[in-house]
């Protein structure tokens, strides 16, 4: 079983954990986190079904997001499309936090669970699109908020199960390790991999 990794940002703390299915030590979901001087990104891709072929997609998705993750999020998932042509394919969540414009970009396709928590105020859950990403013709979601101070998110793949978590992200200002702690419990790693990532951004 892998450890929560944690990382300190300038303007944020993160929280992570990954497993594979049935302890197989390849998980064929990929996450990334960036901070610049404008911008914090977090991104989860989901390879479809499991293994090596579903991580070689989730490495595509991360590879193309960390080249472009300041390109427009049409764009982004766009380029990530077209590089997984021919290929397993991915479902895919980005958060992109601007610093300047204290605005909130999120963009979604597929089963990635993404809730944020703005200004400490009520959770929300981000709807997806439905479908995923292998080159073929789409249109994933993207939606725009505004911040004054703060955001909190949790991002998961299915192999936790689907509730909303309300709870656990509001604590996610204090302590997004504790989150993943809590999320771990209900993982279901025979049936699937693992992914979850939970940040506060100040």
């Amino acid at each position: 079983m892998g450890k929560i990794i944690e990382e300190q940002y300038e303007n944020a703390v993160t929280a992570a954990f990954q497993a594979g299915k049935g302890g197989n030590p390849v998980c064929g979901d990929m996450f990334i986190t960036v901070e610049t001087d404008r911008y914090f990104l977090t991104a989860l891709a989901d390879g479809l079904g499991s293994g090596k072929s579903a991580r070689r997609s989730s490495e595509l998705a991360m590879n193309v997001i960390e080249k472009h993750f300041d390109a427009p999020m049409e764009e982004l998932f766009a380029n990530v499309n077209q590089a997984l042509a021919h290929e397993r394919g991915v479902v895919l969540t980005v958060i992109r936090i601007d610093y300047e414009r204290n605005q909130i970009t999120c963009g979604n396709i597929g089963n990635v669970e993404c809730l944020l928590m703005i200004d400490q105020k009520d959770v929300m859950r981000i709807i997806p699109t439905t479908g995923f990403l292998s080159g073929r013709s789409f249109k994933a979601r993207v939606h725009h908020f505004s911040f004054k101070q703060n955001v909190g998110f949790l991002l998961h793949s299915d192999g936790v199960s689907k509730q909303t978590h309300r709870y656990e992200l509001q604590a996610s200002r204090l302590s997004p390790t504790a989150v993943v702690e809590r999320l771990k419990e209900e993982m279901a790693i025979d049936k699937d991999d693992v992914t979850i990532v939970s940040g506060y951004v100040h």
